[in-house]
């Protein structure tokens, strides 16, 4: 007969689950890289220019902004006056949803960039302009680019710009900068969940992972 029980031993039972969930995790930590990357190219602006000089636009006429991010570029058009419940396109860059790096960028027109990032304008309308093979060439899959136009009845957006600059600078992270820490918090994790899973003795741990051995009383 053949006994199940003694294929593999306890220590070969724990270190084989152990691959199989370290497997799982490579996946899901793979996945999550690709689309990161995507989103975070989606938010990095590469260029931003008005379609024509602010002093050609006519009364009632709206402002049109190209909004290039890596291979995707939006028309944005923004019209005269904060509009009740619509998130300013200024509180959006505060929150990360665009990020305009001054550091590292030229400002051509300081004055054009301050009027569309104040609450004298709101953000009317979005439309993305597909450039055939550019996002094929960027190597991106069928990551769709988010919609700009938002409101906020609710206030959830409000509760996060109230927020203590600290507590915020983690949301305009640079790119480089956000995969930095996403690479080392997933090295950490594999690490941890590889250390976890080795057999009891396997490897010296805190006393807080350590397992309590029960001594039966005589």
């Amino acid at each position: 007969s053949f006994d199940h029980g003694d294929f593999l031993s306890v220590s070969e039972q724990a270190l084989s689950n152990g691959v199989f969930v370290m497997c799982l995790h490579v996946a899901a930590m793979w996945w999550y890289h690709g689309y990161t990357r995507d989103h975070l190219l989606a938010r990095h602006v590469t260029s931003i220019y008005l379609e024509r000089p602010i002093s050609e636009v006519r009364s009632g006429e709206p402002i049109v902004v190209f909004l290039e991010t890596g291979p995707w570029t939006r028309r944005l058009e923004f019209r005269a006056g904060p509009l009740a419940g619509r998130l300013p396109f200024g509180h959006l860059a505060q929150l990360g949803a665009v990020h305009i790096d001054e550091g590292r960028g030229e400002v051509l027109d300081r004055a054009a960039l301050e009027l569309i990032t104040s609450e004298h304008l709101h953000l009317a309308s979005q439309a993305v302009l597909s450039v055939e093979g550019a996002a094929k060439a960027a190597f991106v899959g069928h990551y769709q680019v988010p919609q700009l136009v938002q409101d906020d009845p609710d206030g959830a957006y409000q509760w996060w710009i109230n927020l203590p600059p600290r507590l915020q600078r983690p949301l305009r992270w640079r790119g480089s900068s956000a995969f930095r820490n996403f690479g080392v918090a997933a090295l950490a994790m594999g690490v941890g969940s590889v250390v976890l899973w080795l057999p009891a003795g396997a490897q010296p741990l805190p006393s807080i992972f350590g397992r309590k051995t029960v001594v039966p009383s005589h």
